[in-house]
């Protein structure tokens, strides 16, 4: 029997938060794929408990910030938060020297606070963090009152004082320093739209999943605008951590991504498609042109079909050179959620999206090797949005955002009830972490990987 095979028999899903049996339930989750759950010392993962998922939080819904006790299963809360979304959390963010930061409304601001794990408040700083660096003395930042107006990963509640600007200078990554709590803008969105020959126009810009390398030498994040025709176009960038050497790595359709070390990435998307360049040309970004770009973008994909232009991959991008390869395509066909693996960067963990039956799978790939091993099939939840309180939920949105999907749609992808299974790994290689909602609540789950780092599994 091969080491992928004992492997694959021994994978154990557990369930740290099933909910008790009451009323309402207790819905726990943790966010996004992009950071650690678990403390440095490994005992302690970091959580959400809200009561309501079947609809997107409003500016007055709490959620209860804490850690799951590894040894009793059980959550401890530390604070509360309206400053979280479902996709992403609070941005929960463990500190070497203990404790973890929480974003949290601080006056007419998002901002954040480091909990020490006993509940004590220690530092409050006046930006909210979206990731920081690996020995915890910076911090990054974005503006999630423009992330909420403009994409699904901000905060509801506060409007966005940069609402008039396409590409504001006053706006961007911000830094911030952990001891003392200074701010400085890093970079400006402005900056990041006229770079590389990028073009402002007239559609509004944002930055998002900004996550450090694994060196915290570069940052790395994604650059989207609007467009004519409705749709959205990625630009992947990087800067140094110091604000120097901006550059945009690939552009077209861009999704999710991890660092596979300090020069490459792994992410999902396409680049230099027809329909790309199409819809970004000049003479389709004129007033009243709308309609006739969207037709285009219909014609075109009629006429390129299955092109290989028209697909999409995973891709490798090379940082230094900008080549961008699909990484084993045949095996891996869908977009999903990638990590890899911080004891061994040979392993990455995926998931995937609902396919027409509702079942998200789990995966492992050795992007080495390309062997890849099965951690499960779990299924989304049968159920709709409630719509009642959405027009508190949209107070602050572009209208072009749920226009252009319907507010039922937008609902339910800010719901709770959309759930995604956002793998992400323990620091030592052993466990993983997803949030899942195959039990009829949603709860996180730790899936052991243990024999991941076993030295015979280990490619050669």
């Amino acid at each position: 029997m091969s080491c992928l095979q004992d492997f694959n028999n021994k994978v154990e899903l557990e369930s740290y938060l099933v909910s008790r049996v009451t009323e309402p339930p207790s819905h726990h989750f943790f966010g996004f794929h992009d950071i650690c759950a678990w403390n440095h010392a490994g005992d302690k993962m970091a959580a959400l408990r809200v009561h309501v998922i079947d609809r997107p939080p409003t500016g007055h819904d709490v959620a209860e910030a804490g850690f799951v006790d590894e040894t009793t299963g059980e959550f401890v809360p530390l604070l509360e938060t309206t400053a979280f979304n479902f996709p992403q959390g609070a941005r929960q963010l463990w500190t070497p020297a203990g404790g973890f930061w929480v974003n949290a409304r601080v006056d007419d601001h998002w901002g954040a606070v480091r909990v020490a794990e006993g509940g004590q408040k220690l530092l409050t700083v006046d930006q909210a963090l979206y990731a920081i660096s690996s020995d915890g003395t910076t911090g990054w930042g974005l503006n999630f009152a423009r992330l909420n107006r403009l994409a699904g990963y901000g905060y509801v509640g506060l409007p966005d004082a940069t609402a008039a600007e396409a590409a504001p200078e006053s706006d961007g990554i911000w830094e911030v320093d952990l001891a003392t709590g200074a701010i400085r803008l890093l970079l400006s969105i402005s900056d990041v739209a006229t770079a590389a020959s990028g073009q402002i126009g007239d559609g509004h810009h944002y930055l998002t999943h900004l996550v450090p390398s694994p060196s915290n030498h570069r940052l790395l994040f994604l650059h989207r605008y609007w467009l004519k025709d409705g749709g959205l176009h990625h630009r992947l960038m990087s800067v140094r951590s110091d604000g120097t050497d901006l550059s945009c790595h690939a552009e077209g359709f861009l999704s999710h991504f991890d660092w596979r070390d300090d020069g490459r990435v792994i992410i999902w998307g396409r680049t230099g498609a027809t329909v790309d360049r199409l819809r970004r040309h000049p003479l389709l970004q004129l007033p009243g042109i709308a309609p006739l770009a969207r037709a285009a973008k219909r014609v075109v994909r009629r006429a390129t079909g299955g092109a290989q232009g028209m697909q999409m991959y995973f891709l490798e991008v090379d940082i230094e050179t900008d080549s961008a390869v699909p990484i084993w395509p045949e095996i891996l066909q869908e977009d999903g959620h990638p990590m890899f693996c911080p004891a061994d960067r040979d392993w990455m963990i995926v998931d995937t999206y609902p396919d027409p039956h509702g079942v998200r799978e789990l995966n492992l790939l050795n992007v080495l090797t390309g062997e890849l091993v099965s951690l499960g099939r779990y299924p989304m939840l049968n159920a709709r949005p409630d719509t009642s309180r959405l027009a508190a939920t949209l107070e602050h949105v572009d209208p072009r955002l749920y226009k252009s999907i319907g507010a039922e749609q937008l609902a339910f992808w800010r719901s709770g009830l959309h759930c995604d299974l956002h793998p992400r790994w323990k620091a030592d290689g052993t466990a993983a972490c997803i949030d899942s909602i195959h039990e009829g609540t949603r709860q996180m789950y730790r899936v052991d990987t243990t024999s991941i780092i076993n030295e015979q599994c280990k490619a050669p």
